[in-house]
């Protein structure tokens, strides 16, 4: 336990903004990944040379008095488990927003929750906030075919579809998707003037989402970058064109494909959000990109610090944002 300890405190202080692992980490790094290959350590969440790659990177300084002439739609599909922190990702993300024109704020829940989210979140903002019912969004024949394929993963399948279809039907310059499970704690200058936005990579290497991907060009089955950071800017142009590149042209097409595919991984087998967008813009649109940064922290939902009241923020403001998982 001490030892696992150790490791922790070690990769939450290069998950900081302002730290970056040297040449030490990267040494142990190489010899941690040839030990899990070889078996003598067993581990799936730490790839520990991604790890290295991906915090290496800097983050740029926003400035928040820039004002930039672009439209960006605050998306966030929320299961009824995290209703209780609804309210502070929207809160936390606006915050993030206050260079650019946020027209409304669209939040998708079940509908046994539409009434529950509209007491929490109706008048509490100057954004205009939508809520919409899942069952509302997505064709029955589609969620009862999503639920028999994906059984107990069934709300973690249909979350994504919920996602791209928003984005796919956003008026908008961009649409920025938050997991209602992740507080965005410092702003970033997610779009420039030139359309230009902000990947940032992360370390989780799941080979099942690369498989499906890579059978229609977007990117290979070991691609140098993962993307499954919780929260993405997306510009609803490049994930049309990311759908078309699958010959596919509403979210009904992209459910027959998904439903007759073999993926290797039953628990986590596809990422249509965050990894299909990514991965597409990293091959497709390399120039309208550029990576920083990720700086997540994955914390406890019964971590200490959210407790302080008004002041939790501060005790994480060397990241950009947190992950409360209730798998955590």
């Amino acid at each position: 336990m001490r030892y696992l300890s150790a490791v922790s405190k070690i990769l939450r202080k290069y998950q900081q903004i302002e730290e970056r692992p040297g040449i030490v980490f990267l040494i142990v790094s190489v010899v941690w990944d040839i030990a899990t290959r070889m078996r003598i350590i067993r581990s799936r969440k730490l790839n520990a040379i991604r790890f290295f790659k991906a915090n290496r990177l800097k983050a740029s300084q926003p400035d928040v008095n820039i004002k930039f002439e672009k439209s960006i739609e605050l998306a966030i599909v929320c299961a009824s488990k995290d209703l209780e922190l609804l309210p502070k990702s929207v809160e936390c993300a606006l915050v993030t927003l206050k260079g650019y024109t946020v027209p409304r704020v669209i939040v998708i829940v079940p509908a046994s929750s539409v009434m529950a989210a509209k007491k929490i979140l109706e008048s509490r903002f100057k954004s205009p906030i939508e809520i919409r019912a899942e069952e509302d969004c997505i064709e029955a024949d589609i969620r009862d075919d999503l639920r028999n394929k994906f059984n107990q993963r069934y709300g973690w399948a249909l979350q994504q579809f919920l996602k791209v279809d928003l984005v796919i039907k956003s008026p908008c310059d961009a649409v920025l998707v938050v997991d209602s499970d992740t507080l965005l704690i410092n702003n970033r200058n997610w779009l420039d003037s030139g359309s230009r936005q902000i990947l940032t990579p992360t370390w989780e290497l799941n080979r099942s989402y690369y498989d499906f991907l890579s059978k229609f060009g977007i990117c290979s089955i070991t691609p140098g970058h993962s993307f499954v950071s919780h929260h993405m800017l997306m510009q609803p142009k490049y994930m049309i064109e990311a759908l078309q590149r699958m010959n596919c042209e509403d979210i009904a097409d992209v459910a027959n494909i998904i439903l007759d595919y073999k993926f290797l991984d039953s628990a986590s087998p596809f990422s249509i959000d965050y990894e299909l967008y990514a991965q597409y813009m990293w091959h497709f649109h390399r120039n309208c990109v550029r990576l920083e940064k990720w700086s997540n922290l994955a914390v406890s939902r019964t971590d200490q610090a959210l407790s302080t009241g008004d002041d939790w923020p501060a005790s994480f403001s060397k990241y950009f944002s947190i992950s409360l998982h209730d798998y955590f």
